[in-house]
This record gives structure tokens, C-alpha cells and sequence, in this order.
């Protein structure tokens, strides 16, 4: 009985902790800001560039797909045309030596203040380890962190060199850069990458550039509705439609997911999960009953192929 009384007391100490700090939160607004946005072109990176520009935000929109870009600016600028016109730039960031070599985004980082810049470029899998060949595992790490971990570097030491503060660098992850499933490996491993790369990165600013108060957010969203599964068919030549979405019924809608992030960017958050209870349940489980999940994983998988 004492141990029971001991636990409710301490559930309520840290459930009054959690509530007073999320209450004495400082919000710095973003309206009006410069952000950068990798990945624009779809997705959550063009919910993200909506959501952005109606904050009257000056956009800086990168993808590999031009005719999408000026489409979205054309929208964009007919909606609000006294708003400040999204730039945009057309490049492949698969590529990522080409990043340094773009004049027109040097060009811009060089007489541009970029107040926050939002890693969203990526692609996914949908394949064993022994059917993903290497080729594939290096297009993926080259997009998902190697581009992102180029870019990161570029416009950091742009923020550090112009002693700006407040500024935000959001790394957008994904649930399974926490927890590993099957046929999601490589992406996995790429996931995994950019958390262990941005926990370094924000402590290393956090001791070295204290004074900036440069922010690094990672957001870590379940499943989202966009053209990342059927991406993933198609580099795998696999047309079976029903294996678009594992979870489709429950997979967040772009603008939803969105505006978490700029709220997270508002609020200074260092990690942010966008799941359902029970996925918060399988990093827990993960954690502390590593063989348990391992079981519930593949005998989840196990039923997933069964009804395909």
C-alpha cells in the first residue's frame, strides 16, 4: 500500500511539473520570418509552405520538380499578392555536392538572414534487406541525411557568422527513426542517423554558441498521407497498390502534421512525436522489452502479408 501511495504521489508531482512548464513557455512567433524549405515541391513540404506563407512568411522553396515550384508560388502570390512572393530554387538534393555549387542558393544565403531553415526532402522504402540493393541504400542516405547534414552545415555557419538568435534548424524524421520495423531498413537507418545527428548538434551549440539560442528540432511523425509509399513502390518496381500505406486509415493528413511543426518552431521544442497512443506504447516497449517488440513486430508483419 505505502509503495502504491508513494508512485500516485510522484505520478502527480511530474504530471504538475509537465503542466507548469508547458504554461511558462515563451512562444517567438514566426510570422514574418525567412524560412527555408527542402522538399517543397509536395507533401508536407508544400503544407508547410502554405501554412508558412499565410503567416506572411519570406519562403525559400527547394525541390527537384521546377514545374511544381512555380505552380505553388503562382498559387501562393494570387492568393495574397501583397504577401512576400516565395524564391524558389530547382535542385536535386540527392545530389548533394550540387548544393555548394547552386549560384542561386549561395546567392541567397549570402544576402539572405535565413531565420529557420526545415530539412523536409526525403525518400522512403518498401523492401527486405536482401531485396534493397546498395544502390538504393545510397540514394536514400544521400537524400535523407547526407543532403540534409550538407545543408544543415551551410546555413548554420551563415546564422553563427551573423551572430543571429532565435534561429531554428527542424530536421524532420519519422517514428521509424526511433523504432526499426520490418522492410523499412535502410530508411530506418537513415532516420536514426539524422536523430543521432541533430542530439550532437543541438549539444554542441547548446556549449558552444550558448548566447545564439539556436534552436535544433527534430519532429518524429507517424504516418502521413503523401506520395512517399507509392515513391517507394515505384523505385522497387512493385505495383501492388495495396501496399501504399501499411496504416493508411490512421496516417495524419499534411496540414495537420504542418501545423504541429510550426508550432514546435514557435515554442523552442527540442522532439516532437505526431502518433497515435500505440506507437508511443511500441518506443516504450522497444526500450524497456526489447524481446516483446521484436515479437509483436513480426508476427504484426506476418499478418500484414497475409492479407495482400
Amino acid at each position: 500500500m505505502i509503495w502504491l501511495i508513494a508512485v500516485s504521489i510522484g505520478c502527480c508531482c511530474c504530471c504538475s511539473l509537465i503542466v507548469l512548464r508547458l504554461l511558462c513557455r515563451k512562444r517567438i512567433k514566426i510570422d514574418g520570418k525567412t524560412v527555408l524549405i527542402t522538399g517543397a515541391s509536395s507533401g508536407l513540404g508544400e503544407a508547410l509552405a502554405r501554412y508558412l506563407f499565410n503567416k506572411q512568411c519570406q519562403l525559400i522553396l527547394l525541390a527537384r520538380r521546377l514545374d511544381r515550384l512555380e505552380n505553388l508560388r503562382q498559387e501562393l502570390s494570387n492568393l495574397h499578392p501583397t504577401y512576400p512572393k516565395p524564391k524558389i530554387i530547382q535542385i536535386d538534393l540527392s545530389n548533394y555536392e550540387h548544393i555548394t555549387s547552386s549560384s542561386i542558393l549561395m546567392n541567397i544565403l549570402e544576402h539572405e538572414t535565413i531565420d529557420c531553415l526545415i530539412n523536409n526532402a526525403g525518400i522512403s522504402q518498401r523492401s527486405s534487406v536482401f531485396d534493397t540493393s546498395i544502390d538504393i541504400v545510397n540514394d536514400i542516405f544521400r537524400l535523407n541525411y547526407f543532403s540534409l547534414v550538407t545543408l544543415t552545415k551551410l546555413i548554420l555557419i551563415k546564422m553563427i557568422e551573423k551572430k543571429q538568435k532565435n534561429s531554428t534548424i527542424v530536421n524532420i524524421s519519422s517514428l521509424q527513426g526511433l523504432i526499426a520495423v520490418p522492410d523499412r531498413s535502410s530508411y530506418s537507418a537513415s532516420k536514426h542517423a539524422v536523430q543521432a545527428f541533430s542530439d550532437s548538434l543541438r549539444m554542441e551549440l547548446k556549449e558552444q554558441y550558448a548566447e545564439q539560442n539556436i534552436n535544433i528540432c527534430v519532429i518524429s511523425p507517424s504516418y502521413i498521407r503523401t506520395e512517399l509509399g507509392q515513391q517507394a513502390l515505384n523505385r522497387m518496381n512493385n505495383k501492388n497498390e495495396k501496399l501504399i500505406e501499411d496504416n493508411k486509415s490512421s496516417a495524419y493528413e499534411p496540414d495537420y502534421v504542418a501545423k504541429r511543426i510550426v508550432k514546435a518552431i514557435e515554442y523552442r521544442e527540442n522532439d516532437v512525436i505526431i502518433a497515435p497512443f500505440q506507437q508511443y506504447l511500441a518506443i516504450w516497449l522497444r526500450r524497456f522489452w526489447p524481446e516483446r517488440f521484436f515479437k509483436i513486430m513480426v508476427a504484426r508483419n506476418k499478418r500484414l502479408k497475409a492479407k495482400k
